[in-house]
């Protein structure tokens, strides 16, 4: 037909008007150039069957796998177009991309006629007559494809000029790193090995300050003894206890007896019932039940303290009732109750103190005090003393019954301080700082066997991201992750560092879990996970919740940079 006929003779046009062609071998790639250099004919490269050269790109397809249009969109399958692209990267583009419409190859071969550049514009910019009847319009590249692979390729070389800055950086900074978690690696090794033997030297060391303590300390118990026998030996010399009539001293007897509940009382039974053993007889269990304390109380005590707590509530209602009668009667009412409490706890206190005397009078005469001299009576006076160190008491009381302040000056035995040997004390403190030492290497041991377990890569990569924390802000949330710490958001913990998700074959993913669980379902504890990219710098750039309570993230580290 018509179209047919312009087409051929556009053909013919084109190629007596100088234009060589290629069109056997265009889109082919240079490794396959030498199948595709054939006298007169062409085997498909299936090797399935041979077809006539000149069936080669004729946009029509001949073997089924698409070999013999390299440079046409007849086939749906093939080997793809080769674009050579001078000045910037050869690609292969699909069959259905060739004459498209639509630039692939930045040479913009893929959309020439029969694989023919189209000629250059005219200086008029209008296009020739051979080009305009091919459909070529006035540009350089026929269809409206420009060659761009000089700026292309530009644009790619300063692109990977970057990404090799960037990966030379991050190689040179992941290295250093590695070096650094090698080296504390080592470290952590000669920590554990010297700790080993500084331990053993320690615990040799405690041992010989333990026995020189003790060694010390009974030298120091002995003159402590010492000291405390002059101190007691002076107090009781202060006391002039034998100014004191017989009496006075039964008095003091007493009086001490029943100042530390049943205990005095009893220790003063056991030195007397010692004491006189040769002598008298003393009754130990009978006098015993004398000691213990009794409550002794009135039942009128309770009445009137009942009728006036009465009285006093009946006075309470009736000034809440300001027109209630009677008031006036009332008050003298309660003044008389008082009145009535105050003479039956009177009554009580003088019953109470009556039974006293009488337990007390009882133990005396048990214990034949009156029968004992005042030499003996100031011996167990003492000696009870002694024994229940109411020192304090004693010397108030000598003091009451000479109607006299306690002398100034004087020392209770109880109170002076305790006696210290300055050798004793030093080894006190070294045994002490020694024992403090072993302490810290034992913290110190824990802490580096604990590091140790920790995953910091197989090169050690990870290990300077121990001691760093990332902050993130988003929106109102602030995030403070430290990966092999704790993990906040807003200061409240979103999880306690886990590990890697798929360690040891992968270290991509950070986990941390069992954070704060207010707020959460069933008070499940918070949990946060890390995806972890390369990066010339330790830096999050993203951070969500996409459930209550768990967070996901992204960030970059140069530990995630290997090669």
């Amino acid at each position: 037909d018509d179209r047919d006929m312009w087409f051929l003779c556009g053909l013919v046009l084109l190629f007596c008007d100088g234009a060589t062609s290629d069109r056997y071998t265009c889109g082919v790639s240079p490794s396959a150039l030498s199948q595709y250099a054939v006298q007169e004919t062409f085997q498909c490269l299936n090797g399935e069957k041979s077809v006539p050269k000149s069936w080669v790109n004729d946009d029509y397809c001949d073997c089924t796998d698409g070999s013999d249009e390299p440079g046409t969109s007849a086939c749906t399958t093939g080997p793809g177009y080769y674009c050579k692209n001078e000045g910037h990267k050869s690609k292969v583009v699909k069959p259905y991309q060739v004459g498209d419409g639509v630039c692939d190859c930045c040479d913009g071969s893929d959309e020439w006629i029969l694989c023919q550049p189209p000629p250059q514009a005219e200086p008029t910019n209008k296009p020739s007559f051979f080009a305009s009847l091919l459909g070529w319009g006035p540009t350089e590249q026929g269809s409206g494809c420009k060659n761009t692979c000089q700026e292309e390729g530009a644009k790619s070389a300063k692109e990977e000029a970057a990404l090799l800055a960037k990966i030379e950086k991050t190689a040179a900074i992941r290295a250093d790193w590695c070096a650094r978690g090698v080296a504390a690696k080592e470290n952590r090794a000669v920590v554990l090995r010297d700790s080993e033997t500084k331990m053993q030297d320690i615990n040799n060391k405690i041992q010989q300050a333990e026995a020189n303590k003790q060694k010390l300390e009974e030298v120091e118990r002995s003159l402590g003894e010492d000291e405390k026998t002059k101190v007691q030996e002076q107090f009781n010399s202060a006391l002039s206890l034998g100014t004191l009539t017989t009496d006075q001293l039964h008095d003091t007897l007493i009086h001490l007896a029943w100042q530390n509940n049943e205990r005095s009382c009893e220790a003063l039974i056991d030195i007397v019932a010692e004491m006189l053993k040769e002598s008298h007889q003393v009754e130990t269990d009978e006098l015993l039940s004398l000691c213990l304390n009794e409550e002794h109380s009135r039942p009128q005590v309770a009445e009137a303290r009942d009728r006036l707590k009465a009285l006093q509530d009946q006075q309470q209602q009736h000034q809440e009732n300001p027109d209630a009668e009677g008031q006036g009667d009332m008050q003298q009412e309660i003044e008389e109750a008082q009145a009535a409490v105050s003479l039956e706890e009177t009554l009580e206190q003088s019953e109470r103190i009556q039974k006293l005397q009488s337990r007390q009078d009882q133990l005396a005469s048990g214990l034949h005090l009156d029968t004992l001299d005042s030499q003996l009576l100031q011996t167990i006076t003492l000696k009870l003393n002694q024994k229940t160190r109411l020192s304090s008491s004693l010397l108030n009381k000598v003091s009451e019954l000479r109607d006299q302040h306690p002398p100034e000056g004087i020392v209770i035995p109880e109170d002076a301080p305790a006696f210290t040997h300055p050798e004793a004390e030093q080894a006190r403190q070294h045994l002490s700082e020694l024992e403090n030492e072993k302490s810290v290497l034992e913290d110190t041991v824990e802490e580096e066997r604990k590091v140790d377990k920790m995953d910091f890569g197989d090169e050690q990569e990870f290990y300077p991201l121990k001691e760093d924390c990332i902050s993130y802000t988003s929106g109102e949330h602030h995030y403070e992750v430290c990966p092999y710490g704790q993990s906040t958001q807003g200061g409240r913990s979103i999880g306690e560092w886990e590990g890697f998700v798929d360690a040891p074959f992968s270290h991509n993913l950070m986990r941390w879990g069992d954070g704060d669980g207010w707020g959460c379902p069933e008070n499940r504890g918070r949990d946060l996970e890390i995806h972890v990219y390369c990066g010339t710098e330790n830096k999050i750039f993203q951070m969500e919740e996409p459930e209550m309570c768990s967070y996901r993230g992204k960030m970059e580290t140069p530990a995630a940079c290997k090669l």
